[in-house]
């Protein structure tokens, strides 16, 4: 079983690379552009869980299920590319017929159309998984902490063989097919080896709903909010590393999925971390509050960091050597670094909430559709807000900081709730939290600009000074910011320098002399592909 999460893992996250890639061809690469795809793409998987966790307590054989679903999302994909091929047309039709925004819902539910069926049956497969394992053995955390970690390990594995492998050898189409096959290779597993040891369980009638009198059913109210704004909070949380870290080692396709594998493989290892204990844990829903505030902690350190991200990879690259190779491995490192302790700390939360949740008399299957739906519809709102509200309004730094008041709020929310715990140790807890959210706001952790646009991706060996101080020529800035802004697509800044004024764009120099070759060789373009 888990060797097919891990392989259906890697096959879904390949389809969702390439598809993403083939979208982007189309829409462009704008954060709109790419923040529809994602929203499409989060609804389908939202949905497949909520139904999921509803269908999982009504059948017989969940993975016989789990198969059929594998085989429909491979069949399906085989067929996307040619769905996609008619895109280019629509997508001029939709730009030259219709105003801006309403271009864009358009687009939007051109991509919910064609994401909808198989990741909504990738969405369904987790509930209806965990519910045939469980089969009320009581250890529904822990099948859910296994299942997920191996899941989000295969996606890992997916996102990096596509995009520094298969990607440059095959391509996209080959890429998909590979996919596809991969996914009807574990249904057919599941159906045929998987399904057939499994007996077939006496279905409940009625199927039980849990408790929903009294302090239960506000505790899981709030449970599944606080689980949907955590959500919000990651996705949030990532959408400001990525900005980060893009500044530090560039913006390229490999540079992303640097980025997107630390950020799985941290939420990967703390849920099998995690099922070494969760089930152990006594009062749930308290170190699920604290979890919560130890994940807004981390991040809050994590963004006093960002800073000196940039001049590690400058290190690194004059350590090794200037080359792609050492530029990916830099990438890695700071990556790492700025990310991967508070991912552990997400990876963990997701079977801790599903154990306080079935502790209030939730099924197994429902527990997980429920929170997986709420949280992926928080994620896909955190990672909008961050985009397209926060940093062009607030800047990276306070964007930080205000996720991070909120990770602390719903903390002492849930820690605020009836429990073992005595009411004053409660409120104090709650209130201790709250104050250090308000602190956190008012006083967020400043980011240098200077730092934080330095580019040395680009030209390291401009940052050399072989230990001699640099003794500027009075009336000749040396690099004096006159422009800084972080907008909705990159951060922009204007430097003035000895050689005139550089323009910077998420750190790297365009339209100055520092950017030379790249003036030279757009100039070259045409002339290589005229005839």
């Amino acid at each position: 079983m888990a060797l097919c999460l891990l392989l259906s893992g890697a096959g879904s996250l390949m389809l969702e690379v390439t598809w993403t890639r083939s979208l982007r061809l189309v829409f462009g690469s704008t954060t709109l552009a790419v923040s529809t795809v994602l929203v499409a793409y989060m609804l389908g998987l939202g949905l497949g869980g909520l139904v999921g966790g509803r269908l999982a307590a009504r059948v017989r054989n969940g993975f016989k299920v789990y198969g059929w679903f594998e085989i429909g999302i491979g069949l399906y994909a085989l067929g996307v590319p040619a769905v996609l091929g008619m895109f280019p047309a629509l997508n001029t039709w939709l730009l030259g017929s219709l105003p801006y925004w309403p271009a864009v819902l358009a687009r939007f539910f051109l991509a919910l159309l064609v994401l909808l069926v198989p990741t909504f049956l990738m969405g369904a497969t987790l509930p209806v998984l965990v519910q045939a394992l469980e089969q009320g053995r009581g250890k529904v955390a822990r099948y859910t902490s296994l299942l997920y970690g191996t899941n989000t390990l295969g996606a890992v594995i997916g996102v990096g063989v596509a995009t520094f492998f298969l990607f440059p050898s095959m391509g996209l189409a080959k890429t998909n097919l590979t996919a596809a096959l991969l996914d009807i290779l574990v249904g057919g597993i599941a159906l045929f080896a998987l399904a057939r040891g499994l007996p077939e369980r006496q279905i409940p009638s009625p199927v039980p709903a849990g408790d929903s009198t009294g302090a239960n059913s506000r505790t899981r109210t709030w449970l599944l909010a606080s689980y949907s704004l955590v959500g919000c909070t990651a996705l949030g949380y990532e959408v400001c590393w990525t900005r980060a870290l893009t500044m530090s080692f560039g913006s390229s396709v490999y540079a992303f999925a640097t980025i997107l594998v630390i950020f799985l493989l941290g939420i990967a290892l703390g849920s099998l971390i995690a099922r070494m204990w969760v089930d152990r844990v006594r009062a749930s829903s308290t170190v699920y509050g604290f979890g919560v505030a130890v994940l807004g902690l981390t991040a809050l350190a994590s963004s006093a960091l960002l800073d000196e991200l940039p001049g590690l990879v400058v290190n690194e690259l004059l350590h090794r050597g200037v080359s792609a190779d050492s530029l990916l491995f830099a990438g890695f490192k700071v990556s790492f670094l700025a990310m991967f302790v508070p991912t552990l700390i997400m990876g963990a939360l997701f079977p801790l909430v599903v154990r306080a949740l079935s502790e209030t008399g939730q099924p197994s299957g429902r527990a997980v559709g429920d929170t997986y739906f709420l949280n992926t519809i928080g994620s896909a709102t955190g990672a909008f807000l961050a985009g397209f509200v926060l940093i062009p309004f607030l800047g990276l730094s306070r964007s930080m900081a205000w996720l991070v008041a909120l990770n602390l709020l719903t903390a002492a929310g849930i820690l605020a709730l009836p429990g073992r715990r005595g009411p004053i140790l409660r409120w104090l807890s709650a209130g201790g939290l709250g104050v250090a959210a308000l602190l956190i706001v008012l006083s967020p952790p400043a980011l240098d600009p200077a730092r934080m646009t330095m580019g040395g991706y680009y030209r390291p060996w401009t940052e050399l000074d072989f230990g001699i101080p640099l003794e500027p020529v009075p009336g000749y800035p040396v690099d004096e910011i006159v422009f800084y802004e972080e907008g909705m697509n990159t951060t922009v800044s204007v430097h003035r320098q000895p050689s005139g004024l550089t323009l910077r764009l998420n750190g790297k120099p365009d339209a100055s002399f520092q950017d030379m070759p790249t003036q030279v060789l757009v100039g070259q373009i045409p002339m290589v592909y005229g005839k």
